[in-house]
């Protein structure tokens, strides 16, 4: 099971990718792309060396910081064309595999029985930042990683209600530390883990470049379950995420952040991706899309007048309205 690995990497992160190389020779890779989405000269100094120290290791560079859903797409491309490897693994330029985390994805591989696992299943390294993946395994809940029909963004006025209800009734939920079984079902996946056949991108495709940023992972790997394929989320493979996400922090609520976020680039492309994804793949019911919008936008209102943030209202509503009428690919006020 011939198996390259594909990481992009963008601005001054070696510090990072070059611990994700190491794990990723020490594991017994057989190949690696890196896709050079326009990093800092100090950072090409340092992907060369190791270049120059390893033939199995190849790097694309681009021009310019052509976002996530190009740079993936750009790899996956480089990694079928030039490789003999029949696998891939995406990673982000982070993502520091476990020693075994590799040959658990394989091993796993092998056992499980599915006719079109080549061209319609993908197996995911856990991320141990991201607890509700493990989660839709515990409770045998793929669709939570999506969120529920019709919620927007993190938002659903019924899950209110049930907290409510619960609190009332003094509820509580308990979980074991880990799930039993070596393997559980996921609706999505971020890049970073997904292990599959090469032969899946003939079923699916690349990732689709007018997301440019955000949500396009989840896009690309919804479209195996779309498909009536399988994807699975394999807790004994682990990949440790060494630089956290700014969307795993847990400070505050969702709206609040976005509210105060100073990055207006992400503010932009995380809320209108988002919203393009939920009322293409998730609404069935308008009217409670609607609602949840509603009560969603005015908390961000407030939230963001309280703070002053008058820029943020400006960026977060063009981003909802351009979202909900596919205003999509980039967007040139608001690049990297």
């Amino acid at each position: 099971m011939k198996t390259c690995a594909v990481i992009v990497t963008y601005g001054n992160r070696f510090c990072f990718m070059g611990r994700v190389v190491t794990a990723l020779v020490d594991s017994g890779i057989d190949r690696i792309v890196i896709v050079d989405n326009k990093s800092s000269d100090e950072s090409v100094i340092s992907l060369n060396k190791i270049v120059n120290k390893n033939t199995n290791i190849s790097i694309v560079r681009l021009q310019t910081n052509s976002g996530s859903a190009s740079g993936y797409k750009t790899g996956i491309e480089e990694a079928i064309k030039q490789t003999d490897c029949d696998f891939l693994w995406l990673l982000d330029d982070d993502n520091v595999p476990r020693c075994d985390a590799l040959q658990v994805l394989k091993i796993l591989w092998t056992t499980i029985d599915y006719a079109k696992k080549d061209e319609l299943m993908s197996l995911v390294s856990f991320r141990e930042d991201r607890p509700l993946y493990l989660r839709a395994v515990r409770e045998n809940n793929p669709q939570i990683v999506l969120g529920r029909k019709n919620i927007f963004r993190a938002f659903h006025i019924a899950d209110i209600i049930r907290k409510a209800i619960d609190c009332l009734l003094r509820k509580k939920n308990k979980l074991p530390p880990y799930p039993t079984k070596e393997y559980g079902e996921i609706y999505a996946a971020p890049y970073g883990g997904m292990f599959f056949n090469k032969k899946l991108i003939e079923t699916i495709g690349y990732p689709n470049e007018n997301y440019y940023l955000y949500v396009d992972d989840h896009e690309f790997s919804y479209r195996i379950i779309k498909k009536g394929g399988k994807m699975y989320l394999v807790p004994k493979s682990i990949v440790e995420d060494i630089d956290q996400s700014w969307h795993t922090r847990t400070d505050g609520f969702a709206f609040s952040r976005i509210a105060r976020d100073d990055n207006y680039v992400r503010l932009y492309y995380s809320v209108r991706n988002r919203i393009y994804f939920e009322q293409t793949e998730l609404v069935d019911n308008w009217l409670v899309y609607l609602i949840n919008m509603l009560i969603y936008c005015i908390f961000v209102l407030v939230v963001a007048l309280a703070g002053l943030r008058v820029k943020n209202i400006k960026v977060f509503f063009t981003a909802v309205y351009h979202g909900l009428i596919g205003k999509m690919e980039r967007n040139s006020e608001y690049t990297l």
